[in-house]
């Protein structure tokens, strides 16, 4: 009875994973362009069309649309301290932490809990 359980819980575990996928975080290039689309994205470093490289702070930027009274900014605290605003137009590209992967991650809970009862059960009547 123990080793059924074992196995049927290793089998769920290793059901979750490929289900799931890795749930850390993905870190990638993006530019200028393509960071509107990722609004929810960490910005961990910008490089400005001048060249010149930002890096922020743990809790990163976040690009807006729509921010006060500007358009199109990134919003965040360098490794400084110092508050930043930057225009989208100024940005050549980001290093960003994407949020997307966690998002993509809770939409498979009932999917996964719903594998792990089937093997759950097929192991159990496997073996008896």
């Amino acid at each position: 009875m123990f080793r059924r359980m074992i196995t049927a819980a290793m089998y769920s575990v290793l059901c979750s994973f490929i289900m799931m996928g890795c749930a850390g975080s993905a870190k990638t290039f993006l530019s200028r362009e393509n960071l509107p689309e990722f609004p929810n994205a960490k910005i961990l470093k910008v490089t400005l069309t001048n060249g010149e490289n930002i890096q922020f702070d743990r809790n990163g930027a976040y690009y807006y649309e729509q921010y006060q009274n500007r358009r199109r900014v990134i919003i965040g605290k360098t490794e400084n301290g110092q508050s930043v605003a930057l225009a989208l137009v100024e940005v050549r590209q980001a290093y960003v932490e994407s949020a997307g992967r966690a998002e993509e991650n809770s939409r498979m809970i009932f999917p996964t809990v719903l594998v792990m009862g089937v093997v759950i059960a097929t192991v159990f009547t496997q073996h008896n």
